[in-house]
């Protein structure tokens, strides 16, 4: 495929919420998408799933940011004059979630053994092992275990007898499932051993790393489960697991209005004035105000105009804001907690309020992105996750190009009518 073919068909999954499935329908039968990806009317060429996934992922995060760049430059040239002079910027932060499902350990441990058992049953399949024949019916038997674990309430009873039942109805239910994970493993474990033979004595290396992996991780959620549940301990939040899968999703919590917590990444963008966004950083293990400098550093050295940049509280220390003002004319930085008189005086200029009050305005950048599918990444593994952010910033420019663009054929046209009456 042509870069350019791969660039507008990853535009177009990002910005209309494409599956890939949809994508190939569309690029095959769609008249202007076909238009747009400079095929001809007599042309048969067609693209396949496949092609088109493959292609998308061969770029790097950097890649679609090198183009944001200039598509935001070109945007600004499109602008009148004297809305081109300086950039006014805006800084805030949002969660992109991970697809995944809630997190606890037992649906956890159940994933693991689930991709264990399948790929171990595979090569067994593919080696002429036997053993793992009725793997399907073992699983389905783990499976039930777990229900059997879901269903099951505390009680709330008054009565102490019945509540010491009951928890001992759970904590065995536990131990079942937990004795059968462990002879699951086990079994696993031998059966690795022959595959390891066999190959040897083909003169071939057995590639055991998925296994190997995934064995870990089941150990780890087994003595999850046996702390919190049979010994009652308290897991701290490092110790705790959220997804085998993507294993880079965080638990965060903003503290939004009906959003107890989000399984995902925070992203901190930089918008300007005029909702293009400049920049962009995928966090990880990082708050608010240890980005900020980077941020504005990077966002400056694309955009050297930048004069300004308003965040929120969430951004303010004392180093922050002293380096910032190095870089900046000015900043619009409140500060957390109390203010001195000249820190009151800053915060209550006209210049200052002005700015904070339209800070606000980030949030409908951020809520576009959202809609045009950066709610949730649907691609798998963390490049895939900061490809998919990147596509995203650099699909939401192109839209607000397009929109510029035809806003000012619309003027010329309209004034065109104007002088023919």
């Amino acid at each position: 495929m042509a870069w350019w073919d791969i660039l507008v068909l990853g535009l177009l999954r990002l910005n209309c919420k494409w599956d890939y499935d949809k994508l190939e329908d569309q690029a095959n039968h769609h008249q202007q998408i076909r238009k747009a990806l400079l095929i001809e009317d007599w042309e048969d060429r067609c693209y396949k799933r496949s092609t088109i996934q493959n292609n998308l992922s061969l770029f790097p995060p950097s890649f679609f940011e090198e183009i944001n760049t200039l598509i935001v430059k070109e945007a600004r040239l499109q602008l009148s004059p004297k809305k081109q002079s300086e950039v006014r910027a805006r800084c805030d932060s949002f969660v992109v979630e991970s697809n995944i499902h809630y997190p606890t350990d037992i649906n956890l441990l159940w994933d693991s053994i689930r991709t264990l058992v399948h790929h171990t049953a595979k090569w067994c399949k593919h080696l002429k092992i036997s053993g793992w024949r009725q793997h399907k019916h073992l699983l389905k038997q783990f499976k039930t275990q777990m229900l059997c674990i879901q269903r099951m309430k505390h009680s709330k009873s008054k009565d102490p007898l019945k509540k010491e039942k009951k928890e001992k109805r759970i904590h065995q239910s536990y131990q079942d499932y937990i004795a059968l994970a462990e002879s699951l493993l086990t079994r696993v474990q031998s059966t690795l051993v022959l595959c390891e033979k066999q190959f040897s004595s083909e003169g071939l290396v057995f590639q055991k790393d998925f296994s190997e992996k995934r064995m870990k991780q089941a150990k780890a959620l087994i003595d999850l489960i046996e702390r919190r549940v049979i010994k009652g301990e308290k897991i701290p939040h490092g110790d705790k697991v959220f997804s085998i899968f993507e294993e880079y999703s965080e638990w965060i919590v903003k503290g939004k209005a009906g959003v107890s917590q989000e399984l995902g990444l925070n992203v901190a963008i930089v918008s300007d004035q005029h909702g293009f966004l400049l920049h962009h950083k995928v966090m990880q293990h990082e708050q608010d105000s240890e980005v900020a400098v980077e941020l504005i550093q990077q966002s400056k050295s694309k955009f050297p105009e930048m004069t300004q940049c308003s965040f929120d509280k969430g951004y303010w220390s004392s180093q922050n804001h002293t380096q910032l003002t190095q870089e900046l004319e000015q900043v619009i930085l409140p500060k957390k907690g109390k203010r001195n008189k000249v820190e009151k005086e800053r915060e209550t200029s006209t210049e200052f309020k002005k700015a904070r009050n339209q800070h606000s305005a980030i949030e409908s950048s951020i809520a576009a992105i959202e809609n045009h599918g950066l709610d949730r990444c649907r691609d798998r593994g963390e490049k895939a996750f900061k490809r998919y952010i990147a596509l995203a910033v650099l699909a939401r420019n192109i839209q607000m190009l397009g929109r510029l663009l035809q806003e000012k054929e619309k003027k010329k046209q309209q004034r065109f009518k104007s002088k023919v009456s």
